[in-house]
């Protein structure tokens, strides 16, 4: 039997993703929705992941109804998956990075 994977949400301090990392999370989670009190910029999210000693971890955009050309920026950035909520568009299929993605669906009414 194979141990489940974690994934810890919400990263906005160096200090919380070191500690994430240290005790094996598999998964950061940084929330790329504004309207979020967790909510970080995409240069702040580079520099928590990119500032890191430990091997790097799998990195998940965090984000509601994205523009598409946003996640683009944010494969572009080094995000390897994305958690959506909401309604996305399909990202263009030209773009030469592999990607998978959640989508959580909500009715917005």
């Amino acid at each position: 039997m194979s141990l489940p994977q974690v994934k810890i949400c919400g990263m906005t301090r160096p200090e919380d993703v070191e500690v994430a990392l240290r005790e094996g999370a598999d998964y950061l989670g940084f929330i790329l929705y504004p309207k979020s009190p967790r909510y970080v910029t995409l240069a702040q999210a580079q520099s928590l992941f990119s500032g890191s000693d430990h091997p790097p971890s799998q990195k998940v955009a965090v984000a509601v109804d994205p523009d598409p050309d946003n996640l683009v920026r944010w494969m572009d950035a080094g995000f390897e998956y994305f958690q959506i909520q909401g309604f996305v568009i399909i990202l263009n299929p030209h773009h030469n990075k592999s990607y998978v993605m959640e989508y959580n669906y909500y009715d917005k009414q």
